[in-house]
């Protein structure tokens, strides 16, 4: 068997399932004529779940290797988990967005994970909007995997203060996070939910991103926060 055809069947057969398109590259002699971004990079993603479908230890090498030549190139991707997340800072990137990311890779989180990613993909997409909306909803989520209750994240927050999960004065970080939430909701339907007309910026999206996977890795961290006042619950 081929199986340089092979594989480039089975990528070919995922970006098809994917994304209803046959235009993108499968195979290295096509690479040289992909002038798409976003194609090229889920043909890359592919080739990496395709690889780790037969050898996850070949899949983290390709990985590196994508990545390695990504930074060589000052490409502002990185692959995390074979998935490619867009990144402001470096430094932030390491310290808050990766390890947000590998966090919540897991059952229990799988409706924050998805949403966190989703606010990646829109900053990728230029739509700071719904990017400030989906990191919003990826907090909102792991408060509700924390055991928390309430449908908003103002009720789920008070509940996280009983539970001694964050202390009264946290709250003015989770004013600030939901009039920045509502803010881009109100810009969203004033605009007609037209990201090009939006005036959220993507360095806002970004703030949001940062913050808030800042915040779920405090939120998970099992070191325990200091006890809250009767004064604070209120």
């Amino acid at each position: 068997m081929n199986w340089g055809v092979y594989l480039s069947q089975e990528v070919r057969f995922m970006l098809l399932t994917d994304l209803g398109d046959d235009s993108a590259p499968s195979r290295s002699s096509d690479w040289q004529s992909c002038t798409d971004t976003d194609i090229c990079l889920s043909a890359l993603e592919a080739l990496m779940h395709v690889a780790k479908r037969h050898d996850a230890a070949a899949a983290e090498f390709l990985e590196e290797v994508i990545n390695s030549t990504f930074i060589a190139h000052r490409v502002a991707f990185k692959s995390v988990d074979f998935e490619f997340v867009p990144f402001e800072s470096d430094a932030l990137h390491k310290d808050v967005v990766e390890p947000t990311l590998r966090l919540l890779v897991t059952e229990k989180h799988k409706d924050a994970h998805a949403s966190f990613l989703a606010a990646l993909k829109q900053i990728a997409a230029g739509d700071a909007g719904n990017a400030i909306t989906d990191a919003g909803s990826a907090l909102q989520h792991v408060l509700q995997d924390l055991g928390c209750s309430g449908n908003a994240l103002g009720p789920l927050w008070a509940d996280a203060k009983k539970k001694g999960l964050v202390t009264g004065h946290d709250k003015n970080l989770l004013d600030g996070i939901s009039a920045f939430i509502n803010w881009a909701s109100a810009d969203r339907s004033t605009t007609g939910d037209a990201h090009k007309n939006s005036t959220a910026s993507l360095p806002d999206a970004w703030l949001m991103v940062h913050v808030t996977g800042a915040l779920i890795l405090r939120l998970t961290d099992t070191t325990p926060r200091a006890a809250t006042t009767e004064s604070e619950l209120t």
